[in-house]
């Protein structure tokens, strides 16, 4: 059982960072333009983009 502690650490970590996962679908093309034509560097900077419009 040496490799569980690891296995449930990475497990934990994924589960947080799914919590803020969106799935954009069909939007995602969308996203990568509005991206470039911005020139933000990260999909971060995109969402706070979009939020603060």
């Amino acid at each position: 059982m040496f490799f569980f502690p690891v296995y449930e650490k990475k497990r934990k970590i994924s589960e947080e960072r799914n919590k803020t996962r969106v799935f954009l679908g069909d939007s995602f093309m969308q996203w990568l333009t509005l991206k470039a034509q911005a020139g933000l560097a990260s999909d971060a900077l995109v969402a706070k983009f979009l939020h603060d419009r």
